[in-house]
């Protein structure tokens, strides 16, 4: 009996070996979160087509598999330079574990491509400074303070207010401050 304990420990490591080795990776494709981790500490998010994301949501700094980093998203009231609230951080910020790369070969089929979110996505990573797998947004540019509205000629429309902070993009007099109606400081 004692030599028959060995071959079982052995089949029994070789089992857990090729379990390990069959486990998705963050950024692997999916349409179920089992897909990505039948015991649920993985999700796939389901949102990026097309194949999914296989991903671990509230991450922090360091926790994240090694071929990932920690990203956080939202953390920032307006992506739009020249917005920043005095208040600071938003309040919906949300971490993603997604998966790193130093060039779209390590990444997915397209249209996965390797990019840093910081820049396109204005996202932080918590993790080392690093790319990641992902589908990077369309490359229009957003309406700046002094660019026209989409449509528009040069200089924006006349009697137009342009205020991409507030997201107020309506004709004067409409929206802001009500207009002066001779009343104002009238009553008690």
């Amino acid at each position: 009996m004692l030599e028959r304990r060995p071959v079982e420990l052995r089949l029994a490591l070789i089992f857990a070996l090729s379990l390990a080795a069959c486990r998705p990776e963050i950024g692997d494709a999916c349409e179920t979160s089992t897909d990505c981790s039948p015991s649920g500490e993985r999700l796939c998010d389901i949102t990026q087509r097309p194949g999914g994301y296989c991903t671990i949501f509230n991450c922090e700094p360091g926790t994240c598999p090694e071929e990932a980093v920690c990203v956080k998203f939202g953390d920032a009231r307006s992506p739009v330079p020249g917005c920043e609230d005095p208040l600071g951080a938003g309040p919906y910020a949300r971490t993603f574990c997604l998966r790193k790369c130093e060039d779209n070969s390590d990444c997915r089929d397209s249209p996965y491509r390797c990019f840093d979110p910081e820049r396109t996505w204005g996202a932080e990573v918590l993790d080392s400074r690093s790319k990641i797998c992902g589908i990077p947004p369309n490359s229009d540019p957003v309406p700046g303070l002094d660019e026209p509205l989409p449509g528009e000629g040069e200089g924006g429309a006349p009697g137009r207010s342009n205020d991409v902070c507030t997201g107020d993009v309506t004709p004067n007099g409409m929206g802001g401050a009500p207009p002066d109606d001779g009343m104002a400081g009238a009553g008690g």
